[in-house]
């Protein structure tokens, strides 16, 4: 902790001293560099001619500085107004000239790193005073750089900005083994693996960290072959799980292709290997059901998302992929999840995965040490939600109104869209889970749908308003004066209209049935196209009925309405069960109508729906049945005839 007129450099050389050969701990390792590493990692770069004006304003900035120490509040002000890291290799560039050059005095420059760097209480400060000691190297630099470079905030310009020192690597090296956050990931991006004692220390403590495990992992194999490790070391039960933590950790990204490194049919066949014999915790019960899960014999490379390369076929992945399965019928799995379950390490979805490998079905109750560390995790509602268990989504709403801040959700309507989603909209998104579900459990909630009509997130509106559509036989006097509420504040103009609609739909919109018993055809090769054709009076049709048991590409029937008032020529377009949706238009239906009359098939197959819009649109097709039909009863007729003759 810092004490008052303490620098950053004078409180982290304190700890050290006072702890020895250990890792700097008086730090946030989730948060410390964290904004920095995101940039480096993620973030948006900003244009090269802004970058390079930032930097030839520091630069000038630090030149008067040399000259007149009076100029350091504005050096404070200007590195208070943007973060270094967003110009920062432009700056090293220009500075590295400066000094090739002889543009600026390196001497003075020096003394002004050292000032910076260990006098300081500011960050950005400290940044500056580390690039500019690393670009410099002067005398007893390298130990400053050094116990800076233990704090996760300046790892990075640490490592960077010394790569021109002698012995760069072992420096890399030695700050590694004794850093961790996103410093230890910056000295991981840093080192060479040039020798054995390095490459074990990156394939066993490499992606041992807290932050960043995947991308760690991949810096792992990407600078050492863990086929070398497997067939150099005597595996047991601990080198095994140093590898499967590598291996899970990058399994578990759905974008990485295991088909990449060149060595990872070799290290895939030499783990499951081992793993026969030593897999017993709960890192290499993921990396077996990751690759398990990878392994995938029933697609060929035209199917496959990636080409099968450096050795892979269909035969091997068979033989990979039961080897897996021989291993994960163990009944100790469940047991080791369950404990693992209990400390909640690991990410939500990595559990939902797991549960689902080993055959268990996870209760409220066994998620919620994943809650009590993230009571916001989307992983967990989106499991319990789409479970369809009452009892599990009872406890999730339950816990929603104890701990979501309902008061900021449901504040009021705003549009936001998918580029401004942060984290702050995580309550959101939980209550969106709940919403989207809730219309397939066997219970009836109208008080949170109710209260999601003033949603600040639209989706939310929407689902409340589908929600409410369905369940309108459990409306009361209350539900209405809400709706109407939600229509005055509604900015949405499309949520309003189904807001409006939604208030219509009791005795206005209507259900009806028809016999189709003999009218469902089967599609056939030699069934013949007509025409599209949206569906007329899909606004008058309660499809509450049958929205969520429709989808593209259904097939719909059409059937002559004998009986309609208003239109001889009258043709329904029903679904299978004869629910009436609609319609074809007038001016499309007297041709089809005609058909019908002559013993034809009509169908449809639906290409584009919309039931907010009440919009439907289908492929007309003329069946073959009656051919098929007229063939057959002239197949029967002639077999009569035959027999007739033979008497």
């Amino acid at each position: 902790m810092l004490v008052k007129g303490e620098s950053i450099f004078q409180e982290i050389y304190r700890y050290l001293k006072e702890n020895p050969d250990s890792i700097y701990e008086d730090q946030d390792f989730e948060t410390a560099g964290l904004e920095d590493s995101y940039y480096i990692f993620f973030g948006e770069i900003l244009p090269d001619n802004i970058q390079k004006a930032k930097a030839e304003n520091l630069l000038k900035i630090l030149n008067n500085y040399l000259e007149n120490e009076s100029e350091h509040n504005k050096l404070l002000n200007f590195l208070n107004e943007d973060r270094f890291i967003t110009y920062y290799f432009e700056f090293c560039r220009l500075l590295k000239l400066y000094i090739l050059e002889d543009l600026i005095n390196v001497e003075k420059l020096a003394d002004i790193g050292i000032k910076l760097s260990t006098c300081s209480s500011n960050y950005e400060e400290v940044k500056v005073g580390i690039t500019i000691l690393g670009l410099c190297e002067p005398e007893n630099s390298r130990k400053i750089v050094e116990i800076l470079g233990m704090h996760s905030e300046f790892t990075f310009y640490s490592v960077t900005s010394t790569g021109n020192w002698d012995h760069y690597n072992t420096f890399v090296f030695n700050l590694a083994k004794r850093t961790c956050g996103y410093g230890k990931v910056h000295c991981l991006k840093n080192l060479y693996a040039l020798n054995d004692e390095i490459k074990q220390w990156i394939i066993e403590q490499g992606s041992m960290n807290v932050v960043l495990k995947e991308i760690s992992a991949v810096l792992c194999t990407k600078k050492v072959n863990i086929s070398w490790y497997l067939k150099s070391r005597n595996i047991g039960r601990n080198e095994l799980s140093k590898v499967s933590s590598i291996i899970y950790y990058i399994l578990s990204e759905d974008d990485y292709d295991i088909y990449e490194n060149e060595d990872s049919l070799e290290t895939v066949k030499l783990y499951i290997k081992y793993a026969e014999k030593y897999a017993h915790c709960f890192h290499d019960l993921c990396a077996v059901a990751y690759i398990e899960e990878r392994m995938r014999p029933y697609l060929t490379d035209d199917e496959a998302s990636s080409k099968r390369k450096n050795g892979w076929t269909i035969t091997i992945e068979k033989e990979i992929k039961n080897k897996c399965l021989s291993i994960l019928i163990n009944d100790k799995w469940k047991t080791i999840f369950k404990e693992s379950l209990k400390k909640a390490d690991e990410p939500g979805k990595v559990y939902m995965f797991i549960s689902e490998v080993i055959g268990l079905k996870l209760t409220f109750d066994e998620l919620m040490p994943i809650l009590e560390k993230d009571k916001y995790n989307i992983d967990v509602y989106l499991y319990l939600s789409e479970g369809k268990n009452a009892n599990n989504m009872k406890q999730l709403i339950n816990y929603a109104y104890k701990t979501l801040p309902l008061k900021k959700i449901f504040s009021g309507a705003v549009s936001i869209d998918e580029e401004h989603i942060t984290t702050d909209c995580k309550p959101d998104i939980c209550i969106y889970c709940i919403l989207r579900n809730l219309s397939y459990c066997s219970f009836v909630d109208m008080e949170l749908p109710t209260m999601a009509l003033k949603a600040r997130f639209p989706e939310n509106r929407e689902e409340a308003v589908h929600y409410l559509k369905k369940h309108k036989e459990n409306w009361n006097n209350e539900t209405v004066s809400k709706i109407k509420e939600a229509i005055g504040e509604e900015k949405s103009q499309s949520i309003k209209r189904k807001m409006k609609e939604l208030l219509n739909i009791n005795g206005t919109k209507k259900r009806e049935y028809t016999n189709v018993s003999n009218l469902l055809v089967k599609p056939f090769y030699k069934d013949i196209y007509l025409f599209s054709t949206d569906i007329a009076g899909v606004l008058y049709r309660d499809t509450s009925v049958i929205e969520d048991n429709i989808k593209i590409n259904d097939m719909l029937f059409l059937k002559h309405d004998t009986n309609n008032p208003y239109d001889e020529n009258a043709v329904m377009v029903t679904d299978n069960t004869g629910y009436i949706l609609g319609y074809i238009p007038r001016g499309a239906n007297k041709q089809l109508k005609n058909l019908l009359k002559g013993g034809k098939y009509l169908y449809g197959r639906l290409k584009k729906c919309s039931f907010d819009d009440n919009y439907m649109n289908i492929d007309v097709y003329l069946s073959y049945k009656d051919v098929q039909e007229s063939i057959k009863d002239t197949i029967t007729a002639m077999d009569g005839e035959a027999d007739s003759l033979k008497q």
